[in-house]
Formats: C-alpha cells, structure tokens, sequence
C-alpha cells in the first residue's frame, strides 16, 4: 500500500491526495474554517480595531495635559515655576493671587528679575508670614516652611528632606544663599532630588 504526501506551497501537508483531491481538500477546509484559512480577514479585523484605538487616543489627546494646564496659568503670573519641578494649579493660583494682594514698593530680594522688575522665580515662602523667610520667596529652589505638609510630601515622594537652617543677620548664610540657592542648576538639582 502506497501513502502519497502531498504538500501546497504554503507546506501544508495533506496524506494520500493526488494534486486535484489536494485542492478540492483546501477548498474544504476553508470553508469549514474560514478565519484560519483566511488570514486576511483576521488582518483586516485586527487593523480595524488598531484604528479604532489609535483614533480613541488621539482623541483623548486633545485635552490639555497637566503640565499644559499648569504653564499656561503659569503665563498668566508674572513669575515662573522653580526650575525642575512641575507645580500644581491650585498652588500656582494661591501665589498668584498672593502676588496680586502684595503691597505697593514690594521688592523682591533676589538677581532672578525679568526687565519690569518682577521675580522670575516665586516659592511657597511668599506665602509665609515671617520676613525671614521672606526674603528667600523668590530663589529658584521651592522652598518650603517647616511644617507637617512638608514632612507627608517628603515622606509621600519617598524624598530626603534638605534643610536649611539660616539666620537674618548670619553673615555666611546670606554667602550660602547668594553662591549656592540663588544658581539656577544647583537650585533645580534640589528641587528634583529633595523637598527643601
């Protein structure tokens, strides 16, 4: 008894079919299993739905991103956020609105001015009662008072916390501060890898 083995040229086997049974097989297996046999159309079906999600999150990118949202407020006031931070937009209106409420002849104590005058740079210290602290509103490091928000937000983003204990009429802390928190770089090294 002699088995023929016949392969198409796609090499699928078919046992004991000459060349015309061989086709009259494929044509039967096809019709009984048409998305196996027909990977055009499970293509087709999956590009469909490539498309659809594709166009769902092109969609979705319309909307403003945070950040976008946060720099276009942030336009608005006359101040940036600290360099290598992003901050959030009930913060930015809170200073804002702060910076609004200032007194008339408020002069910002830093060398980051823009051309009017006003500080390029404003921290959570603007928010602060004490002149002290004050004084350090407008360097490019985010400061922060002292306080328990500081603490769960050191703690929340699993950061060290760098302190800077300073005094009004230290002579080398207003060195510190002037060589070190008022530069653009060191400030935004700490900005990213501390809470300060």
């Amino acid at each position: 008894m002699t088995i023929n083995i016949n392969a198409d040229s796609n090499g699928d086997l078919y046992p004991g079919l000459c060349h015309g049974e061989l086709l009259s097989a494929k044509t039967r297996v096809r019709q009984s299993n048409p998305i196996r046999h027909q990977p055009q159309k499970a293509l087709i079906l999956m590009l469909f739905i490539i498309l659809i999600i594709a166009l769902l999150n092109l969609n979705m990118g319309c909307q403003p991103k945070p950040k976008e949202i946060i720099e276009s407020i942030e336009k608005a006031a006359p101040f940036k956020t600290p360099p290598g931070i992003l901050r959030d937009r009930d913060l930015t209106e809170h200073l804002k609105a702060r910076w609004n409420q200032r007194k008339d002849g408020y002069r910002p104590r830093t060398k980051h001015l823009e051309s009017t005058g006003d500080p390029k740079y404003i921290n959570r210290l603007f928010l602060e009662s004490s002149p002290y602290l004050k004084q350090h509103a407008h360097n490019p490091v985010d400061w922060r008072s002292w306080n328990e928000a500081t603490l769960e937000e050191a703690k929340s983003q699993n950061k060290l916390i760098f302190l800077s204990v300073g005094y009004s009429t230290c002579h080398w802390c207003h060195v510190m501060e002037e060589e070190s928190f008022e530069d653009k770089e060191i400030a935004e090294y700490i900005n990213k890898n501390y809470i300060a």
